[in-house]
């Protein structure tokens, strides 16, 4: 490649897992069943193959080094029953506890996906939080 790249990085979630221990608790018909999301994913339950479900869980490999957990921007609904919002606050948890940017946004009525997701608001504060962590700004998005 040629010319003046940015090397930032940095990461938006829309209402999606970070941690696939969680569900095993509150969602057990997701992780222990096979006809479950979560078990589909691993091809084998979450009990008894916690090593594999910590793998494949983004919770599970938030660290300190900037390169590998670059700055996150989440939303969450909160109706989702899909993926719970605690999976949006366990991630979110351990960013702050390890002085990582990141900042997550409840989105009243919001569920599983939908227009609610898709507003001139929730981009303009995806684009705020990445302006505010690249280097080279981005244009607001187009009303």
């Amino acid at each position: 490649l040629q010319g003046d790249w940015s090397s930032d990085v940095c990461s938006s979630d829309l209402y999606g897992p970070s941690d696939f221990i969680l569900p095993s608790k509150d969602q057990p018909q997701t992780t222990e069943h096979t006809d479950g999301n979560v078990y589909r994913l691993l091809g084998k339950p979450v009990t008894g193959n916690e090593d594999l479900a910590k793998l494949a869980s983004p919770a599970w490999h938030v660290t300190s080094d900037p390169l590998s957990t670059p700055p996150l921007v989440t939303f969450h609904g909160d109706k989702d029953r899909t993926v719970l919002q605690n999976q949006s606050q366990r991630i979110r948890d351990l960013y702050q506890s390890l002085n990582r940017p990141v900042e997550l946004h409840i989105i009243a009525g919001g569920e599983h996906g939908g227009p609610k997701f898709h507003t001139p608001a929730v981009h303009e504060q995806i684009v705020q939080f990445l302006n505010t962590h690249f280097r080279d700004p981005l244009p607001s998005p187009a009303p």
